[in-house]
């Protein structure tokens, strides 16, 4: 009877003959412990110039200090961007996705920006367990 190539291959009895010492991979980060990239959080409806992780998030956490507080502008610098967030002040809707609307008018490298955006009801949830994570206890 020859090799089936169905069965996966005894690599399991390979190793336990061999005598070098198994690699130990790195610990990775559950999937709650990482990042979250700002597309899970918003929806940009527009932007006159491509958006960057670091600036999304700043976007995201200016516009949801705002929704929090009830503002209606806010500032926002960094070292990639400075400018205001402004709360539109209604619901957005995009097909399934709703949440409050902002808009964003920055001076970043590229120059002049617009960012018209919303924060999506899954992404309010995930600041805000952010935010209540981050918040030592006395």
């Amino acid at each position: 009877m020859g090799y089936d190539w169905r069965r996966p291959a005894p690599v399991q009895a390979a190793r336990a003959m061999s005598d070098e010492p198994r690699i130990q991979m790195p610990h990775r980060k559950e999937p709650a412990e990482r990042e979250v990239p700002y597309w899970a959080i918003m929806s940009v409806l527009f932007s006159s110039h491509p958006l960057e992780q670091a600036l999304a998030m700043t976007l995201c956490d200016a516009a949801f200090e705002l929704h929090r507080g009830g503002g209606t502008v806010t500032q926002v610098s960094g070292d990639f961007a400075s400018g205001r967030v402004t709360s539109l002040g209604r619901e957005a809707v995009l097909g399934a996705i709703t949440g409050p609307s902002f808009e964003a008018r920055l001076d970043t490298a590229r120059g002049a920006t617009l960012v018209r955006f919303l924060i999506t009801r899954p992404g309010l949830e995930i600041l805000a367990t952010r935010e209540s994570a981050s918040v030592l206890p006395n």
